[in-house]
């Protein structure tokens, strides 16, 4: 079976008023997106605009597949996606079968919505690798390495896309080949 992993990012509505930090996080995604392919993994997100549209486009012109989680109506997703899964939720439906069908998760610090995935994987055990350095709220939940006393996942900081998608299939490689002996 291919490695999943999603991206989870903030969509265009979410972005702040710099538009310099803008293509900083959208040539971010694009470059995760294009690792993504290029390592034969599957690419799920939101499926919207922003950091999602950027990391599927890159996925897509390296001939990667992806999945894309944009609601509850069919072809609300962005352009680059090959599948469409609709769900009966509006907005965060990234959050009940993208996530949850996720190896690991990358995450490009963003606004509401991208912190509600970012706990919801954490409270699902999920591996969350973190690009450092976009907002200062994440890198200090980086530094702690948890998010609270439960210690329920670990949380990786990384500095770039490369790092990102080499510890996240490192990490998945050695938790199938664990999870393999056991069988």
């Amino acid at each position: 079976m291919r490695i999943q992993i999603g991206v989870i990012g903030p969509e265009k509505s979410e972005y702040s008023d710099c538009p310099k930090k803008a293509i900083i996080l959208e040539n971010l995604a694009e470059k995760l997106g294009k690792l993504i392919a290029e390592n034969k993994a599957v690419l799920i997100t939101g499926g919207f605009d922003g950091t999602m549209e950027a990391c599927s486009k890159g996925a897509k012109e390296n001939n990667g597949l992806v999945v894309g989680t944009p609601g509850n109506v069919r072809g609300s997703g962005n352009r680059y996606l090959d599948v469409e899964i609709v769900t009966n939720i509006d907005k965060g439906s990234f959050i009940s079968s993208g996530m949850l069908s996720s190896d690991a998760i990358i995450v490009i610090p963003g606004g509401a919505g991208t912190l509600a995935e970012f706990c919801m994987a954490y409270r699902f055990k999920k591996l969350l690798i973190v690009l450092k350095g976009l907002n200062e709220w994440y890198d200090k939940i980086i530094e702690s390495g948890y998010i609270d006393d439960k210690k329920t996942a670990r949380i990786l900081g990384v500095d770039t896309p490369e790092e990102a998608i080499n510890i996240a299939l490192k990490t998945i490689q050695i938790e199938e080949s664990v999870n393999n002996k056991g069988e």
